[in-house]
């Protein structure tokens, strides 16, 4: 069975999200910081919300399924060397619907669209950043140094744009089928400004089961959505050929 996906329902002055929050495979996991250590996945089910969680949205921008639940069928478009159609989806809805609404001013969609046709200097962070091994003679597992083991860390490379109630992350990471890194684009969402079913917030509780938390994207916090695609576009120079024609054809 498929991981639930994320929804989006325009509403009058703004954009519903509703993000699946007990599905850990899925794109969308609910994680808490951790001090001086990566934030770590939560257990929704069996850990109540506390009020430093978020939700990490690793979003796409294009599927190959029609069906998809954000799919704009009517804005298809081909890649160089694949053979499949692909069809924008999640945050080119997200724009699509925000450029119609007025969340997304011309002037911001011109912007984009500039950025996109090739004015980003470079190639892009996934081109540029190295990940880096760095061996460190510490005693953190002594029973490992005893059979010949040696402690070292990896650095990899993570952008990071924070606002207020939102956070856009690019995470530098190997590939996991082929050669070379790649760059991922999460948006982060805190938990305190999502609310559930009934509109209450979830704080102090865990999830039910198969629940979603819905989060308002409104003029107070529409930069989220321009973030977002600058991200992608400064993310590799193939995010960027992708996000450029989608946009061309949402002119």
């Amino acid at each position: 069975m498929a991981a639930p996906a994320p929804s989006i329902h325009p509403e009058r002055g703004g954009l519903v999200l509703s993000l699946p929050v007990t599905a850990p495979t899925s794109k969308v996991r609910a994680k808490r910081p951790r001090a001086g250590r990566q934030a770590e996945p939560l257990a929704t089910r069996q850990t109540a919300f506390s009020p430093e969680d978020y939700l990490e949205w690793q979003i796409s921008y294009d599927t190959t399924d029609p069906e998809f639940p954000t799919a704009l069928g009517d804005l298809s478009f081909q890649k160089e060397g694949r053979r499949e159609t692909f069809y924008p989806c999640e945050l080119a809805f997200l724009v699509q619907h925000a450029k119609g609404s007025g969340l997304l001013s011309a002037g911001d969609f011109e912007e984009l669209c500039r950025l996109a046709s090739g004015d980003v200097e470079g190639g892009g962070i996934e081109e540029s950043e190295k990940i880096i091994e760095s061996e460190e003679n510490v005693n953190w597992f002594p029973p490992a140094q005893q059979y010949g083991f040696r402690r070292s860390v990896r650095l990899t490379p993570r952008y990071v744009k924070m606002c207020e109630n939102y956070v856009v992350e690019v995470q530098v990471s190997p590939k996991q089928r082929a050669v070379g890194n790649q760059a991922m684009i999460y948006l982060c969402i805190p938990i305190k400004f999502c609310t559930d079913e009934e509109d209450a917030s979830p704080i102090g509780r865990v999830a039910k089961k198969n629940e979603s938390l819905k989060f308002k994207i409104q003029r107070n916090n529409a930069d989220m959505i321009k973030d977002t695609v600058i991200a992608f576009l400064l993310a590799s120079q193939r995010h960027r050929q992708d996000i450029h024609r989608i946009l061309e054809r949402m002119k």
